[in-house]
């Protein structure tokens, strides 16, 4: 479904559209690089800093913003290295680096497979608040089998039990 969504297959029928124009038709780098986040569950991170890491690849730099999803995300002790190994952090860690990420950039699609993957209990509380805040202004598209999360959809496409 989300490889259909972004255009990396073509549906076998039919047409799928963003605002009323055929997908294969959009020019998808501008696409992806201004309208879309995507948190996948295999994203990488950066030997780099935290900040660069969130950063990365965006044009806008809001300060007020990156600082807010660090302190709500909990990374504050990470930014005061300057260049780490990603290998020596735990996996809620990272999540928690791929999530400010893909709220840090104004899209107007934020995809997020497993959101919740490898967070703890407060992870989890962080993240639904910062859905229900983001949801306001954009569209979300979540993949999960975590409850918690799904109870925050203003509407289920499949659900599996």
């Amino acid at each position: 479904f989300i490889e259909l969504l972004l255009g990396l297959r073509r549906p076998s029928s039919g047409t799928i559209y963003i605002n009323q124009t055929p997908i294969h038709t959009v020019i998808l780098d501008h696409f992806y690089l201004n309208c879309v986040s995507y948190l996948i569950q295999d994203s990488e991170i950066m030997f780099n800093t935290v900040e660069k890491n969130i950063k990365y690849a965006i044009e806008t730099n809001d300060e007020n913003k990156y600082n807010y999803l660090v302190n709500e995300f909990n990374l504050e002790s990470l930014t005061k290295i300057d260049e780490f190994n990603p290998n020596t952090l735990s996996g809620g860690q990272k999540q928690r680096i791929k999530l400010a990420r893909a709220f840090y950039k104004n899209s107007d699609l934020l995809i997020l497979d497993e959101p919740s993957t490898a967070l703890d209990y407060k992870g989890i509380q962080t993240l639904k608040k910062i859905i229900s805040e983001a949801k306001r202004n954009r569209i979300i598209i979540i993949v999960t089998h975590d409850s918690e999360i799904q109870s925050l959809a203003d509407q289920n496409i499949f659900s599996f039990k």
